[in-house]
């Protein structure tokens, strides 16, 4: 277990200058060269919940919405799904991220993967109508950044960062809306309701400390709204992962 430690600590210093490259389906490579990049993609490709998506598509989606898109990987996820169901993926989606300093790797994500030009990315929190908050990170990674204080956080030193106006950015109809803004969910369901309404397929990470009460209250609301449970919820350490249908 240490030298796979090990060796994890030494890829993560070597990557901005060795870094890792695969090859996508059709064009473009996706590049791991931080610490970040590395972490979002353990999350998202390393996981079975993100990869149902496939079985919940029956035609091609045209708008997509990632709150909370850290380095871009569910966007290069949906891509590689889309593209294997339908043979092509001409989606717009919207990037929605908090973290500044993960901006860079989110912008070079895409461009890596040919993706940019049917991304717009927007830099602010999701979840209030309006306003502005600090986030706190975790002692070791930035991956959790939350506007919610953790007793083992610590508040990032700098300026507040703005709420996004979600009603005034976001299409009128959403095919897939994705959700992991780490602890603001309950926030973002009172504040946007028709954002909920006027989205098809849900996939949601809920984070919260009372994790099985919450996520029962959760999913009480989205049945209010009419959405159903279409596939088991997976219980991580720190949050229940998701997916619901417009019934």
């Amino acid at each position: 277990m240490s030298s796979v430690r090990e060796s994890g600590f030494l890829f993560r210093r070597l990557a901005p200058f060795v870094p890792c490259v695969l090859p996508l389906l059709g064009h473009g490579e996706l590049v791991i060269r931080n610490k970040w990049q590395l972490a979002s993609a353990r999350d998202v490709f390393f996981s079975s919940h993100y990869w149902r998506l496939y079985d919940y598509l029956s035609t091609p989606p045209s708008h997509i919405v990632d709150l909370g898109a850290h380095c871009g990987h569910f966007i290069v996820l949906c891509h590689t799904v889309i593209t294997e169901r339908f043979g092509h993926d001409t989606a717009q989606y919207i990037a929605i991220e908090g973290m500044d300093d993960i901006l860079p790797s989110l912008t070079d994500t895409l461009q890596s993967t040919s993706l940019s030009s049917q991304v717009e990315i927007i830099h602010g929190l999701a979840g209030k109508r309006g306003g502005s908050a600090h986030l706190y990170s975790g002692a070791n990674s930035a991956m959790d950044a939350s506007v919610r204080f953790r007793s083992n956080g610590k508040r990032r030193d700098r300026e507040a960062i703005p709420y996004v106006d979600l009603d005034s950015v976001l299409p009128s109809t959403i095919d897939i809306l994705k959700i992991d803004i780490e602890g603001s969910e309950f926030d973002l369901i009172e504040s946007f309701p028709d954002v909920f309404l006027r989205t098809q397929l849900l996939l949601m990470e809920l984070h919260a400390g009372a994790k099985e009460e919450a996520a029962l209250q959760y999913k009480r609301r989205l049945a209010e709204m009419g959405f159903r449970e279409c596939s088991s919820s997976i219980d991580k350490h720190d949050a229940v992962l998701m997916i619901y249908a417009r019934a």
